[in-house]
């Protein structure tokens, strides 16, 4: 069975917290940078996905989320 979908629809991505897009004049003093640092999908999920997933349309890496979850791990993990 094959489903077409359209990989080639283009998604604005800034202002959704994505470090791709939302981080690049922070990190590096410009705004209007090509961001290949980071390997992110710039195309909305097929909507098989979208389904399996309901709540999170655009799936990425998101500014700040890191910090938290290896807080909370490391405090998980050494503190009894």
């Amino acid at each position: 069975m094959k489903i077409a979908y359209d990989f080639d629809k283009i998604i604005d991505r800034t202002g959704t917290s994505c470090a791709k897009w939302d981080s690049t004049e922070e990190l590096f003093g410009e705004k209007d940078l090509l961001p290949m640092w980071v390997a992110d999908m710039d195309f909305q999920s097929p909507p098989a996905i979208i389904d399996a997933l309901v709540k999170h349309t655009l799936v990425g890496w998101i500014v700040g989320l890191w910090d938290s979850l290896i807080t909370t791990w490391n405090t998980l993990l050494y503190t009894s």
